[in-house]
């Protein structure tokens, strides 16, 4: 039912723009025509109209994220695309075309790319963590793109280009403030230091809001506040331009988050029914805290020489550190606690040369450099004799050589072929130290090197059908390096230790078009997309304790099929549509050992389907600005996003109905009135309009013998109105 509800939604929207674009098309006269902005992105590593980019992407603008209202990247929708942290704001998750994979340890990387002004990001809380307001263009890139945008990007590409320092004397404020005594201040401002050749820009933002999470036991006190943030960020750029051929862009950021939360938020009396009592944000756990420090610096030099050919390069250092603390009894009495300390520096250095775009053929190649140090502690303490702490150190050396070419046959057709060598190191130091009285054995010590180098290559077929209809059918392949099960190192785990490297194969054919005179844009895209060795969460119960121990193994085989589809149009001056839907089916072909038996027997998952990829993703937003009489405008907001049940991160292959979450559906909307010179803004806003309480994450806690359940939902409605000054 809830297939058919979207494709009749689907199809009754694309109708009804079909027709009012037909009759518009037949009144409007050519000198009156409004058209849909014009989307340049960089998917190709060269600006490009997105129209004519052979590659699933998806683009949020700046003035998109406004009129959404977004604060962050968890509140932006896209088809078959998850941005999540539920379990934590430290260990946030991507999911593209339903593959996921729950990085919680140093020794595993994201399967997606992270990217900032360039600069690829290994700790991607960085990213799905910052402030949103000061961002030019999002830009989503699916399936595999190792050829251009390199490490790791099996799932895919997110690539966030910021706003550039302007050379006018300007700005902008924005304060808001709602429920849970939201308070946040957000403004920039461009000083041009030397007219057209040195101009900076400083960005700031500051978020604080109480917490929403209550806590019902007596011997907590009036703790109350599970959910709070106390948030500030901050970027400062400089752009050089002496001349018309040469610029360069040096950037620092910082981030420093504080979160309390509770661990876990909410318990559920009956361990075998999902449907019971659960009595949202209310928590029977002891209070926790997570914190998030981030700091980097980048610089992007482009020299563009007098045949056409430009040099870029891309430099960036970052030192990113994270600290959570975690109650792990499950029960009021704090017995037991849990803290990791996390610290990654990294440096990247790439080069590129691209050819001029107006040729018969075209290319952008280059090379790249990585190094990464990541260091990790993780402790238990507080119960009984119980004391044990794991010191890791993770080392990485990355380096590549890649190229990407196009050949235009006419001016219909271009063949495009890319490649990418990759040779990777990485290095584990482990170590164990305390006094602890356990009933099972800890590896004192674990060091191991291991070196991994692949080839992979794209290679397609671009038809420009008409001058606004294009068509493309694509093969590509990815590869994410080897790594490391670091958490907790003990006997009954010892066999999953190293994983070996992933390697994916994406089939691919899209259409990208745009109808009505520019009025409708349509793009959609089918794939059918084969994993190799993916790193998966595997569970099983300890021969030793009876408890069941998490570790990554290599699941033999996995399939993703499916397509999304994405819409824009003006159905009239005044009122625009976006609209967004996915469909994916995403299987384990083969993954021996993902899981045991009551008898403790290792079962195969072949046939059950991957964590976090629901079937159907599905988002919606209208945008409405009128002139008054009074003067300026009113604007109108509303969105509406809908995610699919799936199974949570921790389902480890099983299809348990205990790590099942539901569907659900959030709605949002603003209204507010904008000054006819646009200096002033002012509007009130609500998320999750209805209140949904929603479950996004749960694990069985029934081995603790408590019969209960880990459980979070959704945030509950926020309510609040926020005033804008551009200066």
């Amino acid at each position: 039912n809830k297939r058919k509800t979207l494709l009749a939604t689907f199809v009754a929207m694309f109708a009804a723009g079909a027709t009012t674009q037909g009759a518009m098309a037949q009144t409007e006269s050519a000198t009156e025509q409004w058209l849909l902005e014009e989307i340049i992105v960089t998917a190709t590593r060269r600006e490009q109209n997105i129209q004519e980019v052979p590659v699933s992407v998806s683009a949020i603008s700046g003035n998109d994220i406004t009129n959404l209202g977004a604060q962050r990247f968890q509140d932006i929708a896209l088809p078959n695309v998850i941005f999540d942290s539920a379990f934590s704001a430290v260990q946030p998750q991507i999911s593209i075309r339903g593959m996921f994979q729950a990085v919680d340890r140093a020794g595993i990387d994201q399967g997606v790319g992270v990217y900032v002004d360039g600069v690829y990001v290994g700790s991607p809380q960085m990213v799905m963590n910052m402030d949103v307001g000061d961002i030019e263009r999002l830009e989503l890139l699916r399936g595999p793109q190792g050829t251009l945008f390199g490490k790791n990007t099996v799932q895919g590409a997110l690539n966030v280009i910021t706003k550039a320092p302007g050379n006018e004397l300007g700005g902008h404020v924005e304060v808001q403030s709602g429920n849970y005594d939201l308070r946040r201040l957000r403004g920039s401002i461009d000083v041009p230091i030397i007219k057209e050749v040195l101009a900076a820009r400083l960005s700031l933002h500051e978020f604080e809001r109480d917490g929403y999470v209550k806590h019902v036991s007596s011997n907590s006190g009036d703790a109350s506040d599970g959910g709070a943030i106390d948030s500030s960020s901050g970027r400062l750029q400089l752009l050089y331009t002496p001349g018309t051929n040469f610029t360069a862009r040096l950037a620092f950021d910082y981030l420093n988050d504080d979160l309390i939360r509770y661990t876990p938020e909410s318990l559920l009396d009956d361990p075998s029914g999902l449907d019971g009592d659960t009595t949202p944000y209310t928590t029977h756990g002891d209070e926790g805290f997570e914190s998030i420090e981030n700091s980097g610096v980048s610089l992007v030099m482009d020299y563009e020489f007098e045949s056409g050919y430009t040099f870029t390069s891309v430099t960036g250092l970052r030192n990113d550190e994270t600290f959570s603390d975690y109650d792990l009894d499950y029960v009021p009495a704090d017995l037991i606690r849990a803290q990791i300390n996390s610290n990654q520096e990294q440096w990247s250095q790439e080069f590129r040369i691209s050819s001029p775009a107006d040729s018969w053929y075209d290319f952008v190649a280059g090379i790249y450099w990585f190094e990464q140090i990541n260091e990790q502690n993780f402790s238990f303490s507080n119960i009984f004799s119980f004391d044990m702490s794991t010191d890791t150190q993770i080392d990485v050396s990355n380096w590549a050589a890649f190229g990407n070419f196009n050949l235009n046959l006419n001016d219909k057709i271009t063949i495009f072929l890319g490649g990418r060598f990759t040779d990777e190191t990485k290095e584990i130091d482990y170590l164990t130290t305390g006094t602890a009285v356990i009933p099972f054995t800890l590896l004192p010590e674990f060091k191991e090197k291991e070196n991994w180098d692949d080839f992979s290559w794209s290679a397609g077929v671009r038809y420009q059908i008409t001058d606004s209809v294009m068509a493309y059918g694509s093969i590509s392949t990815g590869f994410k390096s080897g790594g490391f099960n670091n958490s907790v190192v003990r006997e009954d785990n010892k066999d999953f230790l190293v994983l070996d490297p992933e390697n994916v194969t994406n089939y691919e054919l899209g259409m990208k078009s745009e109808w009505f005179d520019s009025r409708l844009r349509l793009n959609m895209a089918a794939f059918f997309i084969e994993y190799e060795n993916l790193q998966a969460q595997a569970q099983f119960i300890s021969p030793i304790t009876g408890f069941p121990v998490s570790a990554y193994r290599n699941a033999a085989k996995t399939e993703s099929k499916g397509g999304e589809l994405e819409l824009s149009a003006l159905i009239t001056e005044e009122l625009s549509l976006n609209f967004g839907v996915g469909y994916v089916r995403s299987v384990y072909d083969d993954f021996p050992g993902a899981f045991t038996d009551a008898d403790g027997n290792f079962v195969n998952a072949e046939g059950n389907e991957v964590a976090y990829s629901p079937e159907w993703t599905f988002n919606s937003a209208l945008h409405y600005e009128r002139p008054i009489s009074v003067g300026g405008s009113l604007v109108i907001d509303a969105d509406y996003r809908f995610i699919d049940d799936r199974y949570d991160s921790n389902d480890a292959g099983q299809n348990n109905r205990d790590q099942s979450l539901p569907g659900y559906g959030v709605f949002n909307t603003k209204i507010g009135y904008k000054s006819a010179d646009e200096r002033w803004a002012f509007f009130v806003w609500g998320k999750n309009v209805t209140d949904s309480s929603a479950r996004i994450f749960t694990i069985d806690l029934s081995f603790t013998g408590n019969g209960s359940r880990e459980v979070k939902y959704i945030q509950p409605r926020t309510w609040g109105a926020s005033v804008a000054y551009n200066f």
